[in-house]
């Protein structure tokens, strides 16, 4: 039982619950499930994330894991890998992710026998060569009756594959701060390449990599499902719950602090304010190695539980005919705000309103100051876009910030985004809203689950 669970059973003892207060690790998805199967039962829900990453995290390993293990990547200072990657000065942005990089690495192979667990017979798991239609279970496969299949170009079978990053443009923003020469530039662009759904990179061997390497593709009819279904989560619907997201400072591990900050821009992008959201952050790193678990304090998690319950409540409470975004915002209580503690949070001492050293000042540990490949290439620092839409290549357009280009960087430019480069100022490719409830059973796509139910006001 964790400290979570505990507290709440002290709270509410064995009585039926008013609020649903979700904590939210690396997977939202028994959040989604705990929240529809107690509708009816839970008037309100609030939700405190901790550890949550976007999907198209998984599409940017191959700058981390590939490109920066070949020569011309292993050229790079280790500044200029952090400034590619959005990591803090100082360290190596190629190894500051690698661990974590690495140990997702094998969770995307549907050939890795492993991942069908303890017990599967190995004989039976996919092979590119010599069991074409065997089982395969990566994180992808899980996806099948959601997302559907298609033929890749080995003529195998395989889950529909959503991560693209064709016409990104890779450090364009450490270009623009001269972190980076428009020559590196260019042969980042070239060498950076992508994942296949075998998770192959297309660069090769990065011992000896192919000067152009093709970026990788989405199918583009399974992009409307992925938004769909809410694995990107849509800021519309987060803006219906109070949210107090808890960070702890992890260090080099996926779960990234920034990670609030771009919650808190698909709120603002979304509605015009993130005034449902606070962000709490407290100084405990975990010490070696890689865990799913907070590393937050007692202190900081019983304020969590108690500063949301004071919401929720005050939500309950307001009887007016608003809507549900108006009621979460206007009910905060005036001392839920952002904070941040210089201390693993494991006293209520520890996290009174006195030690509160700033939210993002230079007194706090907890590093929110850092961004991804993809946000340093000039896309949204929400994080929202899978595909993004192409527009023609412009060596004088005004995002290289006046950068020159020879004649021959131009040419290599041209040729490598023939087709484009990102748009970040639109919408990504098949992006629209979330629809609550749907049910696969019928097959890719999902359709929507008990319309009667879904209209009913959760107040």
């Amino acid at each position: 039982m964790d400290a979570t669970t505990e507290l709440a059973l002290n709270h509410i003892g064995t009585r039926d619950p008013d609020f649903l207060s979700g904590k939210l690790g690396h997977q939202a998805a028994d959040l989604i499930a705990c929240s529809e199967a107690n509708r009816g039962r839970v008037r309100q829900t609030g939700i405190w994330p901790s550890l949550v990453v976007p999907p198209q995290v998984f599409s940017e390993r191959a700058p981390r894991m590939k490109y920066f293990q070949t020569p011309l990547g292993s050229a790079l200072t280790s500044e200029q890998r952090a400034a590619i990657t959005g990591k803090p000065v100082g360290t190596d942005g190629g190894a500051y992710c690698n661990a974590w990089a690495a140990t997702w690495k094998t969770s995307f192979d549907g050939a890795f026998a492993p991942n069908c667990l303890a017990g599967f017979p190995a004989s039976i798991v996919y092979d590119p060569v010599t069991r074409r239609n065997g089982v395969r279970c990566s994180l992808n496969d899980v996806q099948r009756s959601q997302w559907g299949t298609f033929v890749d170009a080995d003529g195998n079978t395989k889950t529909k594959w959503p991560y693209d990053n064709v016409g990104v443009q890779y450090g364009l923003i450490a270009l623009k701060s001269k972190s980076i020469t428009p020559e590196q530039f260019v042969q980042l662009n070239e060498g950076v390449g992508g994942l296949s759904a075998d998770e192959v990179w297309s660069g090769g061997d990065p011992a000896s990599p192919a000067s152009v390497a093709a970026r990788g593709q989405a199918q583009i009819d399974v992009l409307p499902t992925i938004y769909k279904s809410g694995m990107i989560a849509d800021a519309k619907q987060l803006a219906k719950v109070p949210i107090i997201d808890l960070r702890d400072e992890r260090g080099p591990d996926i779960h990234m602090p920034w990670r609030s900050l771009e919650e808190r821009d698909r709120l603002i992008r979304a509605n015009g304010n993130a005034n449902n959201q606070v962000i709490r952050g407290v100084l405990k790193s975990q010490v070696g190695g890689l865990s799913l678990a907070p590393n937050y304090g007692a202190g900081a998690v019983r304020q969590v539980f108690k500063m949301m319950d004071r919401w929720l409540t005050a939500i309950e409470a307001d009887k007016s005919d608003d809507t549900i975004e108006i009621k979460v915002v206007r009910n905060r209580p005036l001392d839920v705000t952002d904070a941040c503690f210089a201390s693993a949070g494991d006293t209520d001492a520890e996290v009174a309103p006195s030690k509160d050293v700033g939210f993002m000042s230079s007194a706090c540990p907890v590093q929110f100051a850092m961004t991804s490949p993809r946000v340093v290439a000039g896309g949204p620092l929400a994080e929202n876009i899978m595909k993004c839409q192409l527009k023609p290549f412009n060596a004088n357009d005004p995002d290289y910030g006046g950068t020159i280009f020879t004649a021959a960087q131009q040419a290599r430019l041209s040729t490598l985004f023939a087709s484009g480069v990102c748009d970040w100022s639109k919408p990504g490719i098949g992006q629209t809203t979330a629809e609550p409830t749907l049910t696969f059973q019928a097959g890719p796509g999902g359709s929507a689950l008990l319309p009667a139910m879904l209209s009913e006001s959760p107040l």
